[in-house]
């Protein structure tokens, strides 16, 4: 979540149906292809900040308009997946969490491609051994866990 607070309306690439994220201590910055369903709904929250925001829209971040800190904004944006996750029914479930979202994506890229590398490069994670233990991949065994 450290990483969403950077990324502003002129990160988005509609047309090309992609993302570009500034990274963080911890993830690489990248380009990330996205689905048409989160092409759809970050194209209506960039039109809604070029509506709000005529002079200064591209600059606008996209998820929040927490100023400050890079531990402001990733608080922020803590605290709004938290609020998204209570709106789902979610909050119940204390192994879900903010952090949830990236290791999904990850897990997602591992199942696709059954690469840890592709899921690492999925987030932007330096770390094999960071995102294999994310999804819950023992090397040792080359088996998923259930956690």
């Amino acid at each position: 979540s450290s990483e969403i607070g950077h990324i502003a309306v002129s990160d988005l690439q509609i047309d090309a149906m992609q993302l570009w994220t500034h990274g963080s201590t911890k993830y690489r910055a990248r380009l990330l292809d996205l689905d048409p369903w989160a092409t759809d709904v970050l194209t209506r929250r960039a039109a809604h900040l070029r509506q709000h925001h005529p002079n200064s829209a591209e600059r606008q971040v996209l998820c929040t308009g927490a100023d400050g800190s890079d531990a402001n904004k990733q608080a922020r944006v803590g605290m709004t997946v938290r609020e998204v996750l209570k709106s789902a029914g979610l909050s119940n479930d204390s192994s879900i969490r903010p952090s949830s979202l990236t290791a999904y994506a990850a897990a997602q890229e591992f199942a696709h491609s059954g690469s840890i590398l592709a899921a690492a490069k999925t987030i932007g994670s330096t770390s094999l051994d960071s995102t294999a233990r994310m999804i819950g991949l023992d090397w040792s065994s080359a088996q998923v866990s259930e956690s």
